[in-house]
């Protein structure tokens, strides 16, 4: 199944949902640098080939591309950043989680994708 309208819609989501209040600005969850939601990327702390962790919103949050693509996720401020936010237990979870076989069904996703398009509108309103 492709993926790909998934992700986007949940990328854009949960971009727009780690905005600043009142901006259109967000932090990278990493090194802290403030961006235009438009230019963040959505980094996944464990790898979004991981279907059980993918569209886990613990999992995902906004991120420049250099902490993103150019030094791997960044994941020990990652990991920090999670812990800070969530507490260790959680970071935890996320870990294990990867391990966690499950089959995303089309009738599950197409219902997220629905909530998340909803959510998307009013943020942008």
């Amino acid at each position: 199944m492709d993926l790909r309208k998934y992700d986007h819609a949940f990328s854009v989501y949960k971009r727009l949902k780690d905005r600043i209040q009142g901006t259109q600005l967000v932090k990278c969850c990493c090194c802290g640098t403030t961006l235009h939601w438009l230019n963040a990327d959505n980094a996944h702390y464990t790898p979004r080939k991981h279907l059980s962790t993918r569209y886990d919103e613990h999992n995902c949050h906004a991120c420049c591309e250099d902490c993103n693509c150019y030094k791997g996720g960044n994941l020990p401020k990652y990991k920090a950043f999670l812990k800070s936010k969530y507490g260790s237990k959680e970071v935890e979870r996320l870990e294990k989680a990867k391990f966690e076989t499950v089959k995303l069904s089309k009738s599950y996703l197409d219902e997220m994708l629905k909530f998340w398009n909803a959510q998307i509108k009013i943020m942008t309103k």
